[in-house]
């Protein structure tokens, strides 16, 4: 019975130095593979540069772009609707002055807001061809100011009246 006391505790001990070595080895493994974990670097890039950016939906049609103007040299970010048309634009010159423009399903601009030279805000209110038709803003004194405009742009009524 000795015997069978003995070979039964020598087993249980075979048992458990087994479980041992495998946990052990399962944290060797982890510890490893924490410390190569912190020697990647990251994917995230400090800064990204470049002349212009542009935007692509999935089917790959250009509905944005963010872009120093090849022409004017002022800041643009220009967002277009599924069709391709320019539905609101962004831009701010070199010379400081900034505006935002919004377009119709056809392209054209109607509604235009941005600060003048003398950082006067203005706002105008354009046609279905695009053409302003009415302005309102400030002037430099303060004051506000509305013109109406015809189709050719020249003015017909502006409060106050100046001459």
């Amino acid at each position: 019975m000795d015997s069978e006391k003995l070979t039964r505790r020598i087993e249980d001990l075979e048992r458990q130095q087994i479980r041992y070595r495998y946990f052990g080895a399962l944290a060797l493994i982890l510890l490893v593979s924490v410390a190569l974990m912190g020697q990647s670097k990251s994917n995230v890039a400090s800064a990204l540069e470049a002349h212009s950016f542009v935007l692509r939906d999935k089917s790959g049609n250009i509905r944005g772009t963010f872009a120093v103007d090849t022409k004017t040299d002022a800041s643009t970010l220009v967002l277009a609707d599924k069709s391709g048309k320019i539905r609101a634009e962004i831009n701010v010159a070199n010379d400081g002055n900034a505006g935002i423009a919004f377009g119709d399903a056809g392209g054209k601009p109607r509604l235009a807001m941005g600060l003048k030279n003398n950082n006067s805000p203005d706002v105008g209110l354009a046609d279905s061809k695009g053409v302003i038709r009415i302005g309102i803003g400030l002037q430099p004194d303060g004051n506000p100011a509305i013109v109406f405009y015809d189709d050719q742009q020249n003015p017909t009524w502006r409060a106050p009246d100046r001459k």
